[in-house]
């Protein structure tokens, strides 16, 4: 075994790029100026420093300047071209050996590419001067330094038994340039996959490319697995943001909740995301054919064993002193899967299975006054609920239903406007909101009462917040969206409509409370 310790990736593919300049350099015919600002993160020292290996002290040319001859060193470009034909490499920045200021740079370009010998000028520098940019090529541009020629040079003793496979990843990293970020760090793990000893090992270690996950069975079918294998890190990274539930996402992936493989993609679990060296391509389900349709919540939201006010995507829900009830799906589950309830107050999360085939889902949940909660599927599908436990006649709402999980508080758009719906899920009236709590800052929720005759129930309020875009404030309850997609079969009676008015609107008389105005609103029943 090799005591050499190898080269940080950095080091490794600045020697890459030196070797591909001394190459491109050794295909010109004739005088060329080139520059080179950086390429695939690193910084023109770090290249310069590899040129260095290349120079030569014999082969060292004497540039005549008003303050004496400079001495700059060179490296020879071999057989291709005349024997005497060199590569001047220049660094803008400290002085020494071939380094100096942008100003003798640019005096350079007219010093060095004469005579009847080929010279390469190649000027180094982040930052080029005009005089220089004009009168040379970017060297970044030339087909040696380009990024599948990078790739090939990073793979190129790769043995016979991982070449296929790296080959695969070669030419899958060129087809998307938004598969890998293009730099050293990329090409130093190519090239530690291209030492692994067995097909297994390099698989296994796809992973640390950022665009895969690990699978030591790649080399069984390369250009499939490597599809499959990056699907799949693209769905897991943006599961893992912080917006997401990772574990809903995954949970209806798999049919059975309780799968050893899920247990270990979900153990790779860490407060920076996923460790993914602690789990496989062969733990996560096959895709699934494309007849399987996704699951999906009725919508608008509908409920079964609680009245429910509902906007697409939201809804508000009275369930009094806690009980069962069931939230509907728009067509039957075709998989097993699971719902999550998540509160906002950051109370223990609710799961609930489901099975295939059903077309509700069941909880059975208990608590006081109001809760706030973000009700996710495994499909993603999720809607944000606004639950009242409080017994009583009825249950006040805020008539856009414009939920603020963050502060478990209705957003009103401009003064409240406060609704009574009664356990049947009907309109009743509205209450006057009276606040109990002193003014507070913008975006702060504020608690207030709504009062409908002698009654009255709590309500948090975040008042006077910008009306979302399509939202009208102060409208009253807007209808809810169109009922489940068309061809679903759909079992749920329709929505009632309002007593004593041929249009739908509800013109009754509230518990010692005239509504103000005539108002069309529909109200899902409560289901039995």
């Amino acid at each position: 075994m090799s005591t050499t310790p190898e080269p940080a990736d950095s080091e490794y593919t600045a020697g890459l790029i030196a070797q591909a300049l001394i190459t491109e350099a050794s295909r010109s015919p004739e005088h060329r100026r080139l520059y080179l600002t950086g390429h695939l993160g690193l910084r023109p020292p770090a290249i310069f420093e590899a040129l260095r290996r290349y120079l030569q002290p014999e082969a060292a040319i004497e540039v005549t300047t008003p303050s004496g001859p400079i001495r700059l060193e060179a490296a020879p470009l071999g057989n291709q071209t005349p024997a005497e034909a060199i590569l001047v490499p220049y660094l803008v920045g400290s002085a020494g050996p071939n380094s100096g200021t942008a100003g003798f740079a640019a005096f350079l370009r007219d010093e060095v590419p004469v005579g009847d010998i080929p010279r390469v000028l190649l000027i180094l520098d982040e930052q080029p001067v005009e005089t220089v940019r004009t009168a040379a090529e970017d060297a970044g541009l030339l087909d040696g330094l380009q990024w599948p020629q990078m790739i090939s040079a990073a793979i190129a003793s790769a043995p016979a038994a991982i070449a296929p496979l790296l080959q695969a990843v070669r030419n899958d990293l060129n087809a998307r340039t938004d598969r890998v970020r293009r730099d050293y760090i990329a090409i130093g793990t190519l090239r530690r996959l291209a030492a692994c000893v067995s097909a297994s090992e390099a698989g296994a270690g796809l992973y640390r490319l950022g665009c895969y996950v690990s699978d030591p069975d790649a080399i069984s079918s390369p250009r499939q697995r490597l599809k499959a294998s990056q699907g799949w890190r693209d769905k897991l990274d943006a599961w893992s943001a912080p917006d997401q539930n990772l574990e809903a996402r995954l949970i209806g992936e798999y049919e059975d909740q309780h799968d050893a493989r899920l247990a270990r993609v979900l153990e790779a679990r860490t407060p920076f995301g996923l460790d993914f060296s602690q789990f496989v391509l062969a733990d996560l389900p096959a895709a699934r054919g494309a007849s399987v349709r996704s699951l999906k919540l009725a919508s608008p939201i509908r409920a079964r064993g609680a009245a429910c006010a509902s906007q697409p995507g939201r809804a508000v829900l009275w369930a009094p002193g806690g009980t069962t009830f069931s939230i509907m799906l728009m067509r039957p589950a075709a998989t097993a899967a699971t719902a999550t309830m998540i509160w906002a107050d950051g109370g223990t999360p609710a799961r609930s299975p489901i099975a295939a085939g059903d077309r509700e889902i069941a909880f059975d949940l208990n608590g006081d006054g109001w809760r706030f909660a973000r009700l996710e599927l495994s499909s993603g599908e999720r809607a944000e609920l606004a639950i009242f436990f409080d017994a009583g006649q009825w249950a006040p709402f805020e008539g856009s239903i414009d939920l603020d999980f963050a502060t478990a508080a209705f957003r009103c758009h401009g003064d409240p406007d406060l609704w009574a719906m009664d356990p049947a899920g009907r309109l009743i009236g509205q209450p006057d909101p009276r606040a109990t709590e002193a003014d507070c800052e913008d975006g702060e929720p504020r608690r207030y009462l709504a009062v409908l005759g002698s009654q009255s129930r709590p309500i948090d309020l975040v008042v006077g917040v910008a009306a979302g875009e399509g939202e009208e404030p102060g409208s009253g309850p807007a209808e809810p969206s169109s009922p489940p997609e068309p061809g679903d079969p759909d079992d749920y009676p329709a929505p009632p409509r309002a007593p004593d008015d041929d249009d739908g609107d509800f013109t009754g008389r509230a518990p010692g409370r005239f509504l103000p105005r005539r108002v069309r609103c529909r109200l899902l029943p409560t289901l039995s």
